[in-house]
């Protein structure tokens, strides 16, 4: 990188006036160039992790690409809309002003990792058998079947966790909702 900015700044050196101003040109026509496409233009004499805190330390103050086409039919004779009403009546009818909500199922999650770790357990139980039908590389999960319940102690941590998991996104709903009214 240090050798591509010496050599740079040589060329510049042995380069005329008219030469120099065409050539600041195209420079600054292709930095304006990849800031209105990327957004960012990482400086050459850092490294990545100094642009990357730099880009992320800027990030509110980039203009964020907007659709161009923004209209809206302004009804009002009297009292005018406030301002940045047209960027936000412009996307459509069908344009949502809340970010959407996850709402997990985890009934669902802990059947699957329930699952899951049975049959890695029943797996690994199999293996000791000397079982070498098994490649890993060709499971295919067969419906309706269903893994034999794993050791007592696993059992008891899966319950564990289930419970645990279930008073945490109980307390969770509680509290956001909590914070929300």
């Amino acid at each position: 990188m240090l050798k591509a900015q010496r050599k740079r700044k040589r060329l510049l050196n042995q380069l005329t006036l008219s030469e120099k101003a065409q050539y600041t040109q195209r420079y600054n026509l292709a930095h304006a160039k990849i800031l209105n496409q990327y957004g960012f233009v990482a400086n050459p004499t850092k490294s990545t992790h100094p642009n990357f805190k730099l880009y992320i330390h800027n990030k509110h103050t980039l203009p964020t690409p907007c659709p161009n086409n923004l209209t809206f039919h302004n009804l009002c004779t009297d009292i005018q809309p406030p301002t940045g009403t047209q960027k936000l009546l412009g996307l459509g009818l069908k344009f949502c002003t809340h970010s959407p909500t996850y709402s997990p199922n985890t009934n669902q999650s802990l059947l699957k990792l329930a699952y899951s770790i049975r049959t890695k357990n029943y797996l690994l139980t199999e293996k000791t058998n000397n079982n070498t039908e098994y490649i890993p590389q060709l499971y295919v999960k067969i419906k309706g079947w269903n893994p034999p319940p794993a050791p007592i102690e696993l059992e008891n941590k899966l319950t564990e966790f289930e419970k645990k998991l279930k008073e945490a996104v109980k307390f969770n709903r509680k509290y956001t909702t909590k914070n929300q009214t």
